[in-house]
């Protein structure tokens, strides 16, 4: 698996982290080199599970199916269990599959509140995509 960065993620945002979060972006690259996400100890699932509360939820779970968008939790500032056994953190780690081959790194961000990648921050223009198909 290839793993890069968006223009957004690479002009606004990767020289800005601290060192922790590089390291664990580090981490996350590595895993996804050798399809090894699933080894990674944070929660890591597809971003199409909009808070129900949220009365634009629907539009919200289309827009994450719609870009193959998904999170990981980093582990910053440290892991807690959650109810259903994973770890998960308040940062997480937004990308998306851009095809079986590539994933787009797009930003890091608060996972309370939540909010989704906007198309600005991903490389989706048909010229860039053309490389990955």
């Amino acid at each position: 698996m290839r793993v890069i960065y968006s223009k957004w993620f690479k002009e606004n945002q990767l020289d800005n982290l601290r060192q922790g979060f590089k390291l664990k972006i580090v981490d996350f690259m590595a895993a996804a080199a050798t399809n090894s996400l699933a080894k990674l100890p944070g929660r890591n699932k597809k971003s199409n599970d909009a808070n129900t509360e949220n009365t634009n939820f629907v539009k919200l779970a289309e827009y994450a199916n719609e870009y193959n968008l998904w999170h990981y939790h980093l582990g910053i500032p440290n892991y807690s269990k959650s109810k259903d056994g994973d770890l998960t953190s308040n940062w997480v780690l937004h990308y998306r599959y851009v095809n079986k081959e590539t994933i787009e790194i797009v930003y890091v961000g608060d996972h309370n509140p939540f909010s989704l990648p906007t198309k600005s921050m991903m490389d989706i223009t048909e010229a860039f995509l053309k490389n990955y198909k």
